[in-house]
C-alpha cells in the first residue's frame, strides 16, 4: 500500500524533490510499521533487555569504542549508517581500525565520523533556557525565569556567568537550578540600581562544560555577540529567546521611558511592543533583547537590553487595573539596557574584572549569512 501511494504521488508531479524524498521516507516507515505489526510476537521482550535480543553492533566494535576517551557517542543512524561523534581524533586511523576489525559490518552500514556531541537538553544550559531560584520558607517552590545568555571572564574564559533578573535572584549566594533541578551555580551579583533588574550567576566548575556560551540569533544559529550601548531610537526589529514564549520579535515602542514606581522613585527603561503577539510573558524575565546589525555580512548580533516585565498596559487616569478599555493592550514589555547592568557587575568585582559575550566565531562560519530583517523599519 505504501509503495502504491508513493507511485501515485510521483505521477501527479505536484511535489518538489525534497517533498518526494520526505514522503518516500514516511512511506518506508509505514511499510516497516505494517510489517512489524503483522509479525509481532506478543510474548517478545523489549529490545536489548533479554538474552533473545541481540545487538546489531558487533561486540568487538562496541568494546573498542567504549575504551576510547575521544568518542562521545556512537550507534546506527537511520538504518543505513554507523555514526560516531568524537572529540579531536585521528579520523583516518579510526576509520582504518574499524573497517579492518569488521569489514562485513561496514559493507552494510556506511561509516560516518563527526566532531560533535549529542546535546542533552535536560542537562545542558543555553540562551533561553529556564533558570530557577528556591523561594525561602516555601518548600518545593521556585522562582522561574530565563537564562538570557552567558558572559565569560576576558582573561579566564573558563569562568562563566549566566545572566538573568534580580527579581528571580534577589540575594547573593542563592543557588541557581536548571529545569532538571540540578544546581548549576550561585548568584554572584544582583542589583536594582540605575533602573536595572539584573543578576549574574557564577557557574560551578563541574557544570561549566555543559554550558553553550554562544548567543543564538532569532533563527537559532550561533553567532558572535557584542554589547550595544548606542542610541536605539532607529533600531528596526528586535528579538528575544525566552523560556516561556521562545523566539519572539517586536519593535521599540519607546527608546526612553521614565516610570514612577512606589510613589516617588523613578526608573528609566525602554519599551518593546510585540509583533504578532506578546513580546514576552511570565517566565521570560531575563531574556536578552538583541537585533541584527544593518550590514550585509551578518557576523554578530547587537545585545542592547534584557526583559524584566511583560504585558505592560497604558490606562486612562480614571481607569483602574481591571478596566477592559485601555489605550495599549498587552504586547508591551519593559526592558533595561544591558551595558549599564554589565558595568555595575564589573565595578562590583574590582578594577581588573572584565567580561564579554562570546565573539570568536569566524566570519566564514555557517552562522554568518545575509540578514532577513536587519534593515526592516519599525512597524
Amino acid at each position: 500500500m505504501a509503495k502504491d501511494m508513493f507511485i501515485k504521488i510521483r505521477i501527479l508531479g505536484e511535489f518538489k524533490d525534497e517533498d518526494l524524498n520526505l514522503i518516500s521516507k514516511k512511506a518506508e516507515a509505514i511499510r516497516k510499521q505494517m510489517t512489524l505489526g503483522n509479525n509481532r510476537d506478543t510474548t517478545a521482550c523489549s529490545a536489548l533487555l533479554c538474552d533473545e535480543t541481540t545487538s546489531a553492533v558487533p561486540e568487538e566494535i562496541k568494546d573498542f569504542l567504549f575504551r576510547r576517551p575521544d568518542v562521545n557517542s556512537f550507534g546506527i543512524w537511520r538504518n543505513s549508517s554507523f555514526k560516531i561523534l568524537v572529540e579531536e581524533t585521528d579520523e583516518t586511523m579510526l576509520r582504518h581500525d574499524l573497517t579492518k576489525m569488521n569489514p562485513k559490518f561496514f559493507e552494510t552500514y556506511k561509516l560516518e565520523v563527526e566532531k560533535r556531541k549529542m546535546l542533552d537538553k535536560l542537562s545542558n544550559m543555553m540562551q533561553g533556557d529556564q533558570i530557577m531560584a528556591k523561594i525561602q520558607n516555601e518548600d518545593g517552590n521556585y522562582r522561574k525565569g530565563t537564562l538570557g545568555g552567558f558572559v565569560t571572564k576576558t582573561d579566564e574564559e573558563e569562568k562563566k556567568f549566566a545572566l538573568t533578573c534580580n527579581h528571580i535572584f534577589p540575594e547573593v549566594d542563592a543557588p541557581a537550578f536548571n529545569q532538571n533541578l540540578e544546581i548549576i551555580g550561585s548568584c554572584l551579583f544582583t542589583t536594582r540600581e540605575q533602573s536595572c533588574d539584573f543578576a549574574a550567576i557564577e557557574i560551578e566548575q563541574s557544570f561549566s562544560d555543559k554550558c553553550d556560551v554562544y548567543v543564538k540569533r532569532d533563527d537559532r544559529k550561533k553567532t558572535n555577540a557584542q554589547v550595544y550601548a548606542g542610541n536605539i531610537e532607529n533600531i528596526g526589529l528586535v528579538h528575544k529567546i525566552g523560556a516561556t514564549t521562545d523566539v519572539t520579535k517586536g519593535n521599540i515602542l519607546s527608546p526612553e521611558w521614565h516610570e514612577r514606581v512606589l510613589g516617588e522613585n523613578w526608573v528609566s527603561i525602554f519599551l518593546v511592543q510585540g509583533i504578532e503577539g506578546n513580546f514576552s510573558e511570565e517566565g521570560d524575565s531575563g531574556s536578552l533583547v538583541f537585533s541584527r546589525p544593518r550590514s550585509v555580512q551578518q557576523n554578530n548580533v547587537d545585545v542592547m537590553g534584557m526583559v524584566f516585565s511583560n504585558k505592560l498596559t497604558v490606562y486612562n487616569n480614571e481607569e483602574n487595573e481591571h478596566a477592559e478599555n485601555v489605550q495599549d493592550a498587552d504586547n508591551i514589555s519593559g526592558c533595561f539596557r544591558i551595558h549599564t547592568a554589565l558595568d555595575l557587575f564589573k565595578m562590583s568585582q574590582g578594577e581588573d574584572f572584565e567580561v564579554k559575550f562570546q565573539d570568536d566565531l569566524s566570519s566564514s562560519s555557517p552562522s554568518s549569512s545575509l540578514s532577513d530583517d536587519s534593515n526592516e523599519e519599525p512597524i
